[in-house]
């Protein structure tokens, strides 16, 4: 018996229990792939989408919240403060003027005593001396309104501050504002003193009894009188022309304080609002 070689043949490939042949292997690897490529990113890819919209539109409202908790509010209020300021400053040039009024209709009837006897004449002063005691009651209780209205206001511009994250420059505005009113007030204290000085001797009050009872036909008492009241009046006069100008000052002061702080805040908060929605993939 002659000696076979061994049977080279292949033979077929036995199936896999389990159904996992190599060309399934291959299929799986591809769909694997195909997933991570693709499906995956865009899984991944939408909650990251959603998450920037949802981010996006908080953003917007608290954009919104700052304009209409802060901005507007503090607008609506510096409106005010500067209506009564402007007004107070009106006030203390009509006081001057009504004064002034007042001193020469005084002088007009002791140059004119047939006027006493007159009762529609009596009107006249008594209508001038009524317009000047309102006044004089009106003005004080407006500063203080106006200086409640300032302290107040401030208090909006330093909330705004802090919520817009611009409180540094903010504190900057607000120290140059302080020192020019510092100087402000030390000018009119200095002004106010060299006024008062004068009068502060004086009852003029006494001045003005003297003056009515001093008898027409003695006009050289009565003009020496009329001196003495002349100096205290023009001192008053001259007193709240200096107050009105240091209030218009302020004024002033207050009005550039709200322009630089306003343009600050509306900066800022434009450039939250400009950024826009594709600012939140780069």
């Amino acid at each position: 018996m002659s000696n076979q070689p061994p049977n080279t043949q292949t033979l077929p490939a036995q199936p896999n229990p389990n159904g996992q042949g190599p060309d399934n292997y291959a299929r799986r690897d591809k769909v694997l792939g195909w997933f991570g490529q693709v499906i995956i990113p865009l899984l991944l890819g939408s909650f990251l989408f959603t998450g920037i919209l949802e981010g996006y539109k908080s953003s917007l409202g608290d954009k919104k919240d700052i304009i209409d908790s802060y901005y507007r509010p503090m607008r609506a209020l510096q409106a005010s403060c500067s209506s009564q300021h402007h007004q107070l400053v009106g006030k203390y040039g009509e006081l001057a003027g009504n004064y002034q009024l007042q001193f020469n209709e005084l002088a007009h009837m002791q140059g004119h005593p047939e006027l006493n006897s007159s009762p529609a004449y009596g009107e006249i002063p008594k209508a001038i001396w009524t317009r000047s005691q309102d006044l004089a009651k009106a003005t004080p209780e407006l500063a203080r309104a106006v200086a409640q209205c300032s302290t107040e206001l401030y208090i909006k511009y330093e909330e705004l501050a802090l919520v817009t994250g611009t409180y540094k420059k903010f504190k900057v505005l607000a120290k140059a504002r302080d020192e020019k009113h510092t100087d402000i007030n030390r000018r009119l204290q200095e002004s106010k003193g060299a006024l008062t000085a004068p009068i502060e001797a004086e009852d003029m009050m006494g001045l003005l009894r003297k003056l009515v009872a001093t008898p027409s036909d003695k006009p050289e008492e009565q003009q020496k009188l009329l001196n003495e009241v002349k100096v205290y009046a023009e001192t008053t006069i001259k007193a709240y022309e200096v107050i009105g100008a240091a209030e218009g000052e302020t004024f002033d002061t207050e009005r550039d304080f709200f322009k630089a702080t306003h343009d600050l805040f509306a900066e800022e908060i434009s450039a939250r609002q400009s950024k826009g929605f594709f600012s939140y993939f780069f």
